[in-house]
């Protein structure tokens, strides 16, 4: 009997938890959003220490919204009405940041975040 790397035994363990792929989509949309969320509250507070308030807020905004559509999804269990939230937030939030340049300019650099998270 041929020993399997252990890696490999627990990606398909952890596969195996889930029974279909709606499920499999459900835990990445909120796993995601929680992501999104605690990063947008770190870089809201950065700002603020930073005496850029007009910035925080907006980033607090945007995170404010994630966390909307995070509860919508709990309550709601609707992944297309989710699925599509997170793609609208995150571009208004891409489009706010290449238009006013971010902080030190770096705003145009969030859309290629925006890509991947669309697909």
């Amino acid at each position: 009997m041929q020993k399997m790397p252990l890696l490999h035994t627990l990606l398909r363990n952890f596969s195996g938890c889930f029974t279909d792929d709606q499920q499999r989509k459900m835990v990445l949309v909120k796993l995601f959003s929680v992501i999104t969320i605690l990063f947008l509250l770190l870089f809201g507070v950065v700002a603020l220490v930073n005496r850029q308030a007009d910035h925080a807020m907006v980033l607090l905004f945007f995170g404010s919204l994630i966390f909307i559509n995070y509860l919508l999804l709990k309550t709601t269990h609707r992944m297309d009405l989710a699925s599509f939230g997170i793609i609208a937030i995150t571009g208004f939030m891409c489009l706010y940041l290449f238009y006013t340049g971010g902080i030190g300019g770096a705003g145009p650099l969030w859309s290629f975040v925006f890509i991947p998270v669309a697909i």
